[in-house]
């Protein structure tokens, strides 16, 4: 329990750390040490587009570790965000964290898939989803599930959001639950997949400019990250 609460003191810190250095993390050079993987060649100019590439890209930019350790934090990152209720987000990849290895930073991060602005709209979606799939009709208009969802959003504890979300009801439960594994194991593995084959192809081209195998390099960051498979 020591551990848990540990990670979720840091985990603010964290994301403002990710934010403060995002200009320093990309004028890094794959001969330092402090990632040996080539920056990306697309910057957005907006004030907007650098706030989600610092929280959404920074994480594997910046990453030291070997690409299926930053696959996998996508990957959690997109199934909590689908699979749990909004406001159980931070406390389930907490959890899981003690359990098994990934990119933390980027898991967090992409956990904001569902959030509190969008968590009315998404979740109406899952409403339809979990509806067709039971064969079952959805009665609800949007502006009564709206009515339903935005307390949940508004709890800023997560007990208290978690508390919110039960006293939905069976049926809607039910129909979100369906809903939730079926978009969790779909974007999951997408997540995985594609963050993979990213962060693969990074790290190839960081071992050629660094005149060294694509295997080796791999290995130097799962000792340096203290990983393994």
């Amino acid at each position: 329990m020591k551990k848990l609460f540990s990670i979720l003191a840091f985990t603010h810190q964290e994301f403002c750390m990710v934010d403060h250095n995002a200009e320093a993390a990309r004028d890094q050079s794959v001969h330092t040490n402090e990632s040996p993987m080539p920056d990306s060649l697309f910057v957005p100019r907006s004030r907007l587009g650098k706030k989600m590439y610092g929280f959404f890209v920074e994480p594997l930019i910046g990453s030291k570790d070997p690409p299926w350790i930053d696959a996998r934090g996508v990957a959690i990152g997109l199934i909590v965000g689908f699979g749990t209720p909004v406001g159980a987000h931070t406390a389930a990849v907490c959890l899981l964290r003690l359990a098994f290895r990934f990119n933390f930073i980027a898991a967090l991060a992409f956990t904001w898939v569902c959030n509190p602005f969008n968590v009315a709209f998404l979740y109406y979606g899952y409403y339809h989803i979990g509806s067709t799939v039971l064969g079952r009709p959805a009665a609800l208009d949007f502006h009564v599930f709206e009515k339903l969802i935005l307390p949940i959003a508004d709890k800023s504890h997560f007990w208290e959001a978690l508390s919110e979300f039960t006293q939905l009801g069976e049926d809607l439960l039910l129909r979100w639950s369906v809903a939730a594994v079926l978009l969790a194991v779909i974007f999951g593995a997408i997540g995985y997949a594609v963050t993979y084959h990213i962060q693969k192809k990074r790290c190839k081209k960081a071992a050629k400019q660094m005149g060294i195998r694509y295997e080796k390099l791999v290995k130097l960051l799962e000792t340096k990250s203290g990983t393994g498979r």
